[in-house]
């Protein structure tokens, strides 16, 4: 294969054969998305299959997870005139497959490389084939460490709206008491009153909204620590849109109790679903709105990790590791890596998530996100009970401790010790 130095690098590869003529399906490391073809091929009177996780909408790839390769075959007389191996996701391409030229992609990239084949077929798309992915994010925000941290945040002290046993204090009482602090190796932290009996509303707590807001872009949060998996926590790791639920809310780390999985969940307005492919979690609800028939209140669609270090005290023993969520127009899809598996890319500085395998979640399907995600505010919180925790209280293997979530949070301070977030770096990336 020949590329222009100018262009980016794409892996080439045989591995389909049409009429004994050895191929080279492109095999592109970037993120794309198919839009319907059309032409004389009439893909959509065709057999089109995916192999692996994605959507066939309209017979054409609308959602394929990247690292996943998909065969389109199209067919005359039932025999097969032209199959592609593709990994990744593509917006449009036109693909020219005639009888004595050549089979080529005519992208703004220009056609660098091409072959022989033996067809009339023409199999055309729309003509472009653009970039939407792939090493191709530039950062717009790195949050300082330790107290600087505090300065890019608001600190809530209204009402819990989850309905908790919880105080949300401001910045001075949280300095003050020792819920946050900055740690002597530079890291952030960010806890619980520990030593105090609580009373009125609650545990004294942190809960933190971000000052800036985003549209879109790749989040990556490394973790020296989360919470434990205490009874009575509910500590989580979110964004949220000024209009909830209209401009919805992404939870990239949360969980109750004894959890050892974490839970990662949407919850928008009405219209949004998601398929059950292309991560390695399981699917636990599929219907993103907060008022879904047939789900618990305010379920969203949720994912379950399918890793018992993502969350809590499994996370905290392992040495902690990372979290990306990244949010296209396409999908919004979390990817956790245990601290002795971060990719490189991460850690230089310069992030890749097409080279980062199968998420740990993926929510797209039939759900328009640009229509149900508004701009997001980044949110740290820690409450205790409430509307989840203390609603499962019997039944998380907690009841031996109190008999209400209330009673045990309020008695046992010294149960928190190890309730506290501790950062050692939250960045933000847009794609360029």
């Amino acid at each position: 294969m020949a590329s222009k130095s100018s262009l980016p690098a794409y892996n080439i590869r045989p591995s389909q054969y049409i009429f004994g003529v050895q191929s080279l399906p492109l095999l592109f490391s970037g993120v794309y998305t198919l839009l319907s073809p059309v032409g004389a091929a009439n893909l959509p009177n065709s057999p089109l299959q995916g192999v692996g996780a994605g959507t066939i909408q309209a017979m054409s790839l609308s959602s394929l997870s990247l690292g996943t390769f998909y065969a389109i075959a199209s067919y005359q007389n039932n025999i097969p005139m032209m199959v592609v191996s593709v990994a990744g996701r593509f917006l449009a391409t036109c693909v020219f497959h005639r009888a004595g030229t050549v089979w080529q992609d005519v992208a703004p990239f220009e056609a660098y490389n091409s072959f022989k084949m033996r067809s009339s077929v023409v199999f055309c798309g729309l003509a472009t084939l653009a970039r939407t992915g792939s090493a191709a994010y530039t950062l717009i925000d790195s949050y300082p460490t330790g107290l600087d941290f505090f300065n890019k945040f608001t600190f809530y002290t209204a009402a819990d709206p989850t309905n908790g046993y919880v105080t949300y204090v401001d910045k001075s009482t949280a300095q003050s008491g020792g819920l946050i602090a900055a740690e002597s190796d530079g890291s952030t932290y960010i806890g619980v009153d520990k030593t105090n009996v609580a009373s009125g509303s609650g545990r004294n707590s942190v809960r933190l909204t971000s000052t800036s807001s985003y549209t879109h872009g790749l989040f990556i949060l490394d973790l020296a620590h989360m919470p434990g998996s205490i009874c009575g926590t509910w500590p989580a790791f979110w964004t949220v849109g000024s209009d909830w639920p209209n401009n919805g809310e992404i939870d990239i780390i949360e969980g109750v109790n004894l959890q050892t999985n974490d839970a990662m969940t949407l919850h928008t307005s009405d219209g949004c679903t998601i398929n059950n492919s292309g991560f390695t979690g399981s699917l636990s609800t599929s219907n993103c709105y907060v008022n879904a028939a047939g789900q618990s209140s305010n379920a969203g669609c949720g994912i379950n990790s399918a890793s018992s270090s993502s969350y809590g005290s499994g996370f905290n023993s392992a040495g902690g590791g990372v979290y990306a969520m990244e949010w296209t127009s396409s999908y919004i899809r979390t990817f956790f890596f245990p601290r002795g598996s971060v990719p490189s890319d991460i850690t230089s500085g310069n992030p890749n998530p097409s080279g980062w395998g199968t998420p740990a979640a993926l929510f797209e399907g039939n759900c328009n996100i640009d229509s149900h995600f508004g701009a997001q505010q980044i949110v740290f919180d820690i409450t205790f009970c409430g509307d989840w925790a203390g609603s499962v209280w019997s039944s998380s293997g907690c009841a031996g401790k109190a008999s209400t979530c209330n009673a045990f949070v309020q008695n046992n301070p010294t149960a928190f010790d190890e309730t506290y977030w501790r950062i050692n770096s939250l960045k933000v990336y847009k794609s360029s």
